[in-house]
């Protein structure tokens, strides 16, 4: 497995580095005038990173501090694809909330585990039939609190947290059939060590394939460290939601592939292209672009990426269930 350095340090490019330089020299072209704007923007992003005071604290803060777990709150987001969901076709229900992974449904399996790990209740639950969500809990939502979805992941996630009225807050999805308070705890202790508004999870190719080498998911290839989103979102203050803002404009543009290539940026595309795109930089650069600190946080657990998105995701889920 590569090594990939996380620390606050690493993640802020290194101190005292002449970030201009380094983004020139990282294309090709010291000097450029299209690098030494885009690097005006990440000095800005990493004076940031710098201005955050740099405390070494226990990795298992989280897991050993029941004081930290209750700090934070927990967002579900659950609405349906709609008539079209091929999960819901392909087994037969009418929402995928009430589908069935161990004999639970997979809301149900989500909020138990949010529950287990100790966070301040109750947890927020973003859909878009109500009466579904009561039949996937079987009517105990005396813990949870049901709010409307958007007409987007990103816009629910938005509507759900603000409707919250407090930071942190984990954000999740009730497709995510493996989640554990394990990997809540580990969430929640890099975001309480790392410096950031905003952390997203993800799992490299080698710690998925360690586990489950014949799985199919969709990775981004970050200079050679192959990562995959794990659905779980550490939202530390308000500036954060930014990177959802920014999601949800991506998302109206979706079928204009030029608009979201302006929205990018060339630079990004430039080094991603020549495989000099590390997880480092491109976090750096998502910061400067959403105007908030965004970071990743490594996730040692293969089963954080396998979300119940399609019927080989489902087969895969049933098969671990039933090894527990």
């Amino acid at each position: 497995m590569a090594n990939i350095d996380t620390s606050a340090e690493g993640l802020a490019l290194g101190s005292g580095k002449n970030v201009s330089h380094g983004v020139a020299q990282a294309v090709g072209y010291s000097g450029s005038l299209l690098a030494q704007k885009m690097a005006q923007t990440l000095d800005l992003g990493l004076r940031m990173v710098k201005s955050a005071e740099q405390v070494a604290v226990d990795p298992q803060l989280a897991a050993a501090q029941p004081s930290v777990m209750a700090k934070w709150r927990a967002v579900v987001l659950a609405a349906s694809r709609g008539a079209d969901d091929p999960l819901a076709k392909a087994y037969g229900v009418e929402h995928k909330c009430t589908l069935k992974v161990g004999g639970v449904p997979m809301l149900a399996r989500v909020v138990a585990a949010l529950e287990a790990s100790k966070l301040t209740g109750p947890v927020s639950v973003s859909i878009d039939n109500q009466d579904k969500a009561h039949e996937a809990l079987n009517g105990h939502t005396s813990s949870v609190n049901l709010t409307a979805s958007g007409r987007s992941a990103p816009e629910s996630a938005m509507i759900a947290v603000r409707g919250v009225n407090s930071f942190p807050v984990l954000v999740t999805t009730c497709d995510h059939a493996l989640l554990t308070p394990a990997m809540v705890q580990h969430v929640i202790a890099e975001a309480e060590r790392i410096p950031a508004d905003i952390l997203v999870s993800v799992a490299t190719k080698e710690t998925i394939n360690a586990e489950y080498p014949d799985t199919r998911r969709t990775y981004f290839n970050l200079a050679g460290t192959r990562v995959s989103g794990c659905n779980l979102f550490a939202i530390k203050n308000e500036e954060g939601l930014k990177l959802f803002d920014a999601w949800q404009r991506l998302e109206r543009d979706r079928k204009k592939p030029w608009k979201i290539a302006r929205a990018l940026g060339i630079m990004p595309l430039v080094l991603y292209l020549q495989g000099k795109l590390t997880p480092k930089l491109a976090f750096e650069l998502i910061s400067a672009k959403v105007g908030c600190i965004v970071r990743p946080v490594f996730m040692p657990f293969a089963e954080a990426a396998i979300d119940v998105d399609k019927p080989s995701d489902y087969e895969l889920v049933q098969r671990i269930l039933s090894t527990r």
